[in-house]
C-alpha cells in the first residue's frame, strides 16, 4: 500500500511568489501561461486529492472486509468442528456415497467415501471396510440395496425418506437420503429394528385381544362416554341383538331398543360413569330384532383417561334366558323328585358349592335325629357325622365337588342321643346360575348292615367248617394213598393191582378237586393288588419240575392289577404245558400292547391243541385229569376283566392269549 503526505500544499504563497519573481515585463508576458499552468496544477492537484480521499476509503473498507473474512473463517472453522464433532458423535448412522455410473449412463452401484462411528456400530462394518469400496463388496450382495431410490434422489435432488428391511444384516432401518453436490448422495439411517420389533409385538397382541373379543360368546360392546354413542361391538353383540355393527356404531340405545328399556340401560350408563364405579346388573330384559326379549346379565365398567376421567363404558352381557328357564324347569323337576324321594323314604340333602346345608327334607331330619331344617341349615356335614367317618366324609365332599358325583358312600351320622345311624350316600354336582349345588340322597342302611353282619358271620363259620373238612378229608386221602401203596406191593394178582391202579386215579382226582374247591373259595375274597408278571411266573413254576423246560421271558418290567391267586393261573397253565405238550422243550412269554388294552401271550413248541377242542378247554370238567385247571384260570383272571383265549396252529404248539384291559397294566 502507497504513503501519503497528509499535508496539503500552499498553491496561493507558491503563486504568488512565482508572480513576484522577474521584471514587470517579464511578468506580463509568461502571466497567461502561468495562469493557466497553475489552473492545470490546482485541478491536478484536485484529482489527486479526490485520488487520494479514494483510495484511502477504499484501503479503510478493504481492511474491513478482511477483518470480515477472517471472522467468517473462524467463525467457518468452529462450524466445521460442530459439524464433525456432531457428525462423528451423532447417534445415527451417516455415510456419503457417489454414485458409479456405466457407460450407458445407467447407475450400476455406488461407493461409500465416507462413515461416520455409528455407521461402524449399527452395521458391524469398520471404516478399513466400507470407504473407498462398493456396496457389493461392502454388503456382499448381487445387487446394490435401493440403488432406484438412491439414483432417483442424485438424479432429481429431492430428498427421501423410506423404511425397510435389510436382510444382509437382519435388521430394520429407517433411511433419510440427499443430494450434497452433483453425483453423490448421503445417507443418514437409524436402526429401528427394536421399534419395529414392538409395533410387531403390539400389532400381534392387538390382533390376539381382538380376536377374542371377537370370538368371546359374551355380547361385548364400548360406548363413548360423552353421548353413549356405540364405539365398538363384537361378533356375539350383533348376533344377540340381530344387527350388523354398520348399523350399530355411532347410533345410541334409544335408536334400537323401547324408550323405557333405552332410558334404564342410559341410568346404569350414567352411574357408571359418574360414580366411576363397576356395576353387576344380574338380569335385565333386552329386545333383540330376531330372537325377540331375552334375558341378559351384564356388567357394566368405566374406562378412565390418563387424567382418571371416563373416556369409555364397557359392558359385557351374558344371554342368561335358557339358564334361566332350565332353571325354572328344574325347579319344577325338583319338586317332583322331591316328592319320589318322600315316598320312598330317602333322605333329601342339598350342600352349596362349599358344602354347607341349604336345603333337607324330613326323612334326612329323621336320619341325623333333628327335628328342624333350622338346626342344620348353613352348617357342615362333618358336624353330625361320627368321629371315624368325619374326615373321610369331608374328603368325599371335596371330591364330588371336583369330580361332579360320589356313588355308594357308607357313613356313620352320630344323632344328638349318641346313636349311630349307618347311610349310603350318592351324590351329583348340579349347575346352577348361583353357583353349583351337591343334591345328596341319603338312605338308611341300618337292616342292611345287620344283615351283611349276619351274613359275614356265616360265612366265617362256612368257612371254618370247610377248612376243618378239607383237612380231614385231605388227611384221609393222605392216608389212604398210603395203604394203597402198602396193598400194591402185597398183591400180586394183576387184575387186583389193576383196580387198585383205578382207585388211585380216583383218589387223585378227589384231591385236585378238594385243591380246585379251596383256590375257588379263596378266588375274590382279597383284593386285587399290582402284581410283577415275571416274578409270578418265577414263583410259579418253583412249583414244578422246569428244569428241563427252556424259558424265554421278554416281559420288561410288565405289572397286572390281578387276583392274588394269579400266581395258581399261571401255575396250572405251565402244569397243563408239562402234561399235555407233548416234546415241549421251551416257554416264551412276551406281550404285544394295542391302544386299548395288552395281550399277555405264553406259547410252548409241543404238539399243540386240535383244533376242535380249543373252546373247550376252559370248560369246567373238561380234560383227562380233573377237569378244573384251566376253568380256575380263566375265573382267576376274569375277576379284574381279563380274558383268555387258546390261539396255536395245530402240531406246533399252544399259544395262550391273556387280554388286559387298559388301565389293567403298566410299566411295560
Amino acid at each position: 500500500m502507497n504513503e501519503h503526505s497528509d499535508d496539503t500544499p500552499d498553491w496561493e504563497s507558491q503563486r504568488n511568489r512565482i508572480i513576484g519573481l522577474g521584471e514587470t515585463s517579464i511578468r506580463k508576458s509568461y502571466y497567461p501561461e502561468l495562469q493557466q499552468r497553475i489552473h492545470e496544477l490546482e485541478k491536478k492537484n484536485q484529482e489527486l486529492r479526490a485520488a487520494y480521499e479514494e483510495m484511502t476509503a477504499t484501503d479503510e473498507e478493504l481492511r474491513h472486509q478482511i477483518e470480515e473474512i477472517a471472522k467468517k473463517e473462524q467463525e467457518l472453522r468452529a462450524s466445521q468442528q460442530r459439524f464433525h464433532s456432531l457428525y462423528a458423535n451423532m447417534i445415527d448412522g451417516a455415510a456419503i456415497h457417489e454414485l458409479k455410473i456405466d457407460q450407458n449412463g445407467i447407475p450400476e452401484d455406488y461407493i461409500i467415501t465416507e462413515i461416520n462411528p455409528a455407521f461402524e456400530k449399527h452395521l458391524g462394518i469398520s471404516r478399513e471396510r466400507a470407504v473407498g469400496k462398493t456396496s457389493r463388496e461392502v454388503y456382499g450382495v448381487e445387487s446394490p440395496p435401493f440403488l432406484a431410490t438412491y439414483a432417483r434422489v442424485v438424479q432429481t435432488g429431492k430428498p427421501e425418506v423410506f423404511e425397510t428391511y435389510f436382510p444382509p444384516l437382519g435388521k430394520y432401518f429407517q433411511i433419510a437420503v440427499y443430494c450434497p453436490a452433483t453425483g453423490t448422495f448421503a445417507t443418514i439411517f437409524e436402526d429401528i429394528t427394536e421399534r419395529k420389533l414392538a409395533e410387531e409385538t403390539l400389532r400381534e397382541s392387538e390382533e390376539f385381544l381382538s380376536g377374542i373379543v371377537e370370538n368371546i360368546p359374551l355380547m361385548i360392546f364400548v360406548k363413548d362416554a360423552k353421548d353413549l354413542r356405540f364405539v365398538r361391538f363384537n361378533r356375539a353383540g350383533e348376533e344377540l341383538l340381530g344387527y350388523s355393527r354398520e348399523e350399530l356404531l355411532g347410533k345410541n340405545d334409544y335408536d334400537f331398543f323401547p324408550k323405557d328399556q333405552a332410558d334404564f340401560f342410559s341410568e346404569k350408563d350414567r352411574a357408571v360413569l359418574t360414580g366411576k364405579v363397576r356395576i353387576d346388573i344380574p338380569e335385565e330384559p333386552i329386545v333383540t330384532r330376531i330372537l325377540g326379549e331375552r334375558t341378559l346379565h351384564t356388567r357394566k365398567i368405566p374406562v378412565l383417561d390418563s387424567n382418571g376421567e371416563p373416556r369409555f363404558l364397557l359392558g359385557i352381557s351374558e344371554d342368561i334366558t335358557e339358564q334361566k328357564e332350565a332353571e325354572a324347569s328344574l325347579r319344577d323337576s325338583e319338586e317332583r323328585y322331591r316328592s319320589l324321594v318322600d315316598i320312598t323314604d330317602t333322605g333329601y340333602l342339598v350342600l352349596d358349592n362349599r358344602g354347607l346345608v341349604i336345603d333337607a327334607n324330613e326323612v334326612y331330619l329323621r336320619l341325623i335325629g333333628r327335628a328342624s331344617l333350622a338346626e342344620i341349615l348353613g352348617h357342615p356335614v362333618t358336624e353330625w357325622t361320627a368321629t371315624h367317618d368325619s374326615e373321610r366324609n369331608a374328603r368325599e365332599v371335596e371330591k364330588c365337588l371336583k369330580t361332579g358325583h360320589v356313588r355308594g358312600l357308607e357313613v356313620d351320622y352320630l344323632r344328638p342321643d349318641g346313636s349311630l345311624q349307618p347311610v349310603e350316600i350318592n351324590a351329583t354336582v348340579f349347575h346352577a346360575a348361583g353357583g353349583d349345588i351337591v343334591l345328596t340322597l341319603c338312605r338308611d342302611i341300618s337292616d342292611r348292615k345287620r344283615t351283611n353282619t349276619a351274613l359275614q358271620q356265616a360265612r366265617n363259620k362256612l368257612a371254618l367248617l370247610n377248612a376243618v373238612t378239607f383237612q380231614d378229608i385231605q388227611t384221609a386221602a393222605f392216608s389212604l394213598a398210603a395203604y394203597q401203596e402198602l396193598v400194591k406191593a402185597a398183591v400180586t394178582d394183576q387184575k387186583a393191582r389193576s383196580y387198585i391202579e383205578k382207585q388211585e386215579v380216583f383218589l387223585k382226582k378227589m384231591v385236585d378237586t378238594l385243591d380246585f374247591a379251596k383256590n375257588y373259595q379263596e378266588m375274590g375274597i382279597h383284593p386285587p393288588r399290582w402284581q410283577n408278571v415275571r416274578q409270578v411266573f418265577l414263583f410259579a413254576i418253583s412249583h414244578l419240575d422246569f428244569l428241563h423246560m427252556k424259558q424265554n421271558l421278554h416281559l420288561a418290567n410288565l405289572e397286572i392289577f390281578a387276583d392274588p391267586l394269579f400266581e395258581k393261573a399261571l401255575f396250572n397253565i405251565m402244569q397243563n404245558v408239562l402234561e399235555h405238550g407233548a416234546r415241549a422243550t421251551e416257554v416264551t412269554l412276551h406281550f404285544v400292547k394295542h391302544p386299548e388294552s395288552l395281550v399277555l401271550i405264553i406259547e410252548d413248541n409241543g404238539v399243540g391243541i386240535p383244533p376242535e377242542e380249543k373252546n373247550m378247554i376252559f370248560d369246567r370238567g373238561y380234560g383227562k385229569g380233573s377237569g378244573l385247571g384251566l376253568f380256575l384260570v380263566r375265573e382267576v383272571l376274569s375277576i379284574t376283566g381279563m380274558s383268555i383265549r387258546e390261539a396255536g396252529s395245530g402240531g406246533q404248539g399252544t399259544r395262550f392269549e391273556i387280554t388286559v384291559p387298559k388301565g389293567g397294566f403298566r410299566n411295560p
